[in-house]
């Protein structure tokens, strides 16, 4: 059986040093170090280089991925600027077409109601010739005739022409 001795407990001053124990506490001391830096700091210290790689490794990404950006921006920027060219471009060629198929459309008028005119002359002319080959009696009714067709030949190309310029309102404003 054990026995235990029971030392009686002098008052130590705040500033005494027990050797053996301040030995012991080394020794532990120690001991805990190279334990911590074999199992614990080499994992810490490999998990942080680690920590550290990867968010060097992210910046960079980040540094290459916002080059990238901008280049697509200014990629973007440019064939935005060339579409608004081409748009542009495309609108003054509708321009011009619109004003050469009003041309177009003008100069078939114009010639139309030349001819309408011409034909008109020529129906005239006709009926005049007519006329004077009858006889005087009938002179009076066929001049009542001839300024009728005149009269209607002129309204015809008047109701002609204001569908003309009724189509080319409508092209304007389309």
């Amino acid at each position: 059986m054990y026995t235990i001795a029971i030392r009686p407990v002098m008052a130590a001053g705040l500033l005494d040093i027990d050797v053996g124990m301040a030995l012991w506490t080394i020794i532990v001391f120690a001991l805990l170090l190279i334990v911590l830096s074999r199992f614990a700091w080499k994992p810490i210290l490999s998990g942080l280089e680690e920590r550290e790689r990867r968010i060097r490794e992210s910046l960079q990404r980040a540094d290459q991925l916002l080059v990238e950006a901008r280049r697509l921006q200014a990629e973007n920027e440019r064939r935005r600027h060339q579409i608004e060219l081409e748009a542009q471009k495309i609108i003054q060629e509708a321009r011009e077409a619109a004003e050469r198929v009003r041309a177009e459309i003008l100069e078939r008028a114009r010639q139309e109601a030349r001819a309408l005119v011409d034909r008109a002359r020529e129906e005239i002319e006709r009926d005049k010739q007519r006329a004077l080959g009858e006889l005087r009696a009938e002179a009076a009714e066929l001049a009542v005739l001839i300024a009728e067709k005149i009269l209607r030949t002129q309204l015809d190309a008047h109701r002609h022409r204001e569908l003309i310029e009724t189509v080319l309102a409508e092209l304007q404003t389309s």
